[in-house]
């Protein structure tokens, strides 16, 4: 039996366990945050996200870094701040970019859904 292979694409990995693994292996502690904590990054200023990235990186021993350097890098996630009166003052605040937001929502309930699949029935045992 012959297989055609000429318009086989060798670049196109096939996604496997061992694919998504590596793929999460390689992301920066700024992405696994925003995956982490992107419901959380709705109208928040620049030092309580920073606080609470502290506190993720603290948790999962990543490495500090200053708040200029957290602010630059999660720039690429949020955009530039918009500015909100809370409180009678104005604050700069920052929300996750839509696609952004789309693509953690999606992930993180394709998560459970697997998570919820892989459960064994309750009468199991």
């Amino acid at each position: 039996m012959m297989l055609d292979v000429s318009n086989y694409n060798l670049r196109k990995i096939p996604t496997t366990e061992s694919k998504e693994d590596i793929k999460e292996a390689s992301m920066s502690s700024y992405e696994l945050f925003v995956r982490e904590y992107y419901e959380s990054i709705n109208d928040i200023t620049g030092p309580d996200m920073f606080n609470l990235y502290n506190e993720f990186i603290a948790k999962n021993k990543f490495r500090e870094c200053s708040s200029r350097t957290f602010i630059s890098n999660m720039r690429q996630f949020t955009g530039k701040s918009k500015s909100k009166r809370i409180d009678g003052k104005v604050y700069a605040v920052y929300n996750l970019l839509p696609n952004v937001y789309d693509a953690m929502k999606k992930y993180n309930d394709e998560l459970e859904a697997k998570i919820v699949d892989d459960e064994p029935p309750e009468d199991a045992f």
